[in-house]
């Protein structure tokens, strides 16, 4: 029983983790970051990773297409990207 709740508080870290950086990185709320879905992510030809903030999540209810201005966050989100409908940040 102990393990099992050390590996979801493991779980429970690593999402507190990934948001934190998530929100480091292009300066979005806690109210939206926890609302992007894979679908809000895309990646240009360059690299750069970008994330759309739908009108609908917004708190200023205006949509917005936000670069990930840390290369590595941006990369580390492409890597465990999962499908459009679910969220980032379960």
């Amino acid at each position: 029983m102990p393990q099992a709740h050390k590996k979801s508080a493991k779980a429970r870290h690593a999402r507190i983790i990934q948001i934190t950086e998530l929100q480091l990185a292009t300066g979005l709320r806690a109210s939206e970051a926890r609302q992007i879905t894979w679908g809000d992510i895309s990646q240009d030809n360059d690299g750069t990773v970008w994330v759309t903030v739908a009108s609908k999540i917004s708190k200023t209810k205006v949509g917005r297409t936000i670069p990930i201005l840390v290369p590595e966050v941006g990369q580390r989100l492409i890597a465990r990207k999962g499908a459009d409908s679910e969220l980032v940040n379960p």
